[in-house]
């Protein structure tokens, strides 16, 4: 199944290819659970668009595909962003796109600048957390509710508070132990306008 430049996860029963030097949740034993939450949170609501940023090969996408009409998942690296179309191919999925690019400039140029809305956004970034220019195209995008994974709770609460600010209320947190026995935990948000 994998090649040089891959390796394969496995979550629930899919394979996924990954490339070697992209991102994946590292504790595939815990991975099933955390997806299961995000899918519980996404489909409580009725949803038509949702954008999937910082996707990596594809995981969250596969998996909320069934419970919404169409997916955009935009991530800057190139290899997952192939993988990730693979993936959702692979599993039949046909209401995924998914576009290779700062999260950023994408969200300003395929939504902000056109007028495009979705109804929910799922956000997965790096430690760092979201980039206010990333907020702000949130923001102005005016999804009815965003799923926050984090494995950095600290810029996760900064960027929470942020959209505080914009009208977002923090609905639930469900932390997972995803790094056993270290100082590290994945938190699960979830927001919605007011």
């Amino acid at each position: 199944i994998g090649d040089q430049e891959s390796i394969v996860r496995t979550v629930k029963g899919k394979d996924f290819l990954v490339p070697r030097d992209g991102f994946f949740q590292a504790n595939l034993f815990l991975t099933g659970r955390l997806v299961d939450e995000v899918n519980r949170l996404v489909a409580s609501e009725k949803v038509n668009t949702l954008i999937d940023a910082y996707c990596g090969s594809g995981l969250f996408s596969v998996f909320m595909s069934p419970y919404v009409k169409q997916i955009t998942g935009i991530e800057i690296n190139e290899k997952s962003v192939k993988y990730a179309r693979m993936n959702a191919e692979k599993a039949g999925i046909k209401n995924a796109v998914f576009l290779n690019g700062d999260v950023d400039k994408i969200l300003q140029e395929r939504f902000v600048m056109s007028g495009e809305k979705a109804d929910m956004v799922v956000l997965d970034p790096p430690r760092a957390g979201c980039a206010k220019p990333v907020l702000d195209s949130i923001v102005n995008i005016q999804p009815r509710s965003i799923i926050y994974i984090s494995c950095n709770p600290a810029t996760q609460a900064r960027d929470v508070q942020y959209l505080k600010n914009f009208g977002y209320n923090l609905k639930s947190l469900l932390p997972v132990d995803m790094f056993p026995q270290t100082e590290h935990i994945e938190v699960v948000g979830h927001l919605e306008w007011k």
